[in-house]
């Protein structure tokens, strides 16, 4: 009798333990639905076609003055919304496009993460683009272009011991004409703006020219 009872209880007490374990089961897969649905809600529905302006595609203000922790945040928001794995199942057209997005995207953050390059496209979005012609890239500024003349002249002259007094000198100059930069965008003087880029171009280039 006492040992019929053992195994009732042990039984008894196997049935709930196997009932709590399928409990927990459809817990956990219901969870697992809920996490699924609320993706697939979260989820764009469709891929939107790139804006033509970085400025836009990056939800960021039309400014030289630039966040750039705001810009690569959003940069990698919309790079794992639109990756192309994410839409290869659906279709390969939408993961093409998805590819021309994300693509797009990087492109967009490259160029207004260079200073020159974002100043280009602020004149442009301003209807007063660079000029392609050589003489109209020219500041207008016989001093500019003269210690512009003297620091490439130093740089063919100079040793391996002077180019990094020459680098520290650039960097100052560009650090200097950014802020000139910045000043003439905000106060909407886009004739200055212009000269500061041209001057800002120049002095980048010779900078490049120092780290090659």
């Amino acid at each position: 009798m006492g040992s019929s009872s053992a195994i009732m209880a042990r039984l008894l007490r196997f049935g709930i333990a196997s009932h709590q374990f399928t409990v927990n089961r459809i817990g956990l897969r219901s969870m697992s639905l809920l996490s699924d649905l609320k993706q697939q809600i979260d989820a764009p529905k469709d891929i939107p076609s790139p804006a033509s302006n970085p400025f836009s595609l990056l939800s960021l203000p039309a400014a030289f003055d630039l966040d750039e922790a705001c810009l690569r945040t959003t940069q990698k928001t919309l790079l794992r919304k639109y990756h192309p794995d994410h839409w290869a199942q659906q279709s390969k057209t939408l993961a093409s496009q998805a590819m021309q997005y994300t693509s797009a995207i990087n492109r967009a953050a490259d160029r207004l993460l260079d200073p020159v390059e974002r100043g280009v496209l602020l004149l442009e979005l301003k209807g007063s683009p660079l000029e392609e012609a050589a003489k109209a890239d020219m500041p207008n500024s016989p001093e500019f272009l003269m210690m512009m003349m003297e620091m490439n002249e130093s740089l063919e002259d100079a040793s391996e011991n002077v180019l990094p007094e020459l680098a520290v000198t650039v960097q100052e100059h560009v650090d200097s004409v950014l802020q000139e930069t910045a000043a003439a965008f905000q106060a909407d003087n886009t004739a200055e703006a212009k000269a500061c880029v041209m001057k800002l171009r120049y002095l980048c280039n010779l900078r490049s020219k120092i780290q090659a």
